[in-house]
């Protein structure tokens, strides 16, 4: 299990993070997370709350548009997609949780 802790958020405030410290660049932190430490292996189940939530969504929809494989299971916690673009486009891997069984095989 991999818990970040997001930029200019608890410990990382005191980090030299550059900006923009935006929902995009937090999904970009994501993706350097998942290259470097787990060897550019998608995780099985993301999971974010709250800010987490939408950066989560951003991330995933990053990582589509790059043509990078998915997680298995997403789960937010209090967040509210505030995100009205992805509703409009409805990516592939926009759906409801209780109808998402996880990538094609």
């Amino acid at each position: 299990m991999v818990m970040v802790d997001q930029r200019n958020h608890g410990a990382s405030a005191g980090l030299p993070l550059h900006p923009p410290h935006s929902i995009d660049a937090a999904a970009g932190d994501l993706t350097r997370l998942v290259q470097t430490e787990l060897g550019g292996r998608m995780p099985k189940a993301v999971l974010g709350h709250s800010l987490g939530g939408k950066i989560v969504l951003e991330f995933l929809q990053q990582s589509s548009q790059e043509g990078r494989e998915l997680p298995e299971q997403v789960n937010l916690l209090q967040s509210i997609c505030m995100c009205s673009h992805l509703k409009q486009q409805q990516p592939d891997f926009f759906v409801p949780l209780h109808n998402y069984q996880g990538p094609e095989k």
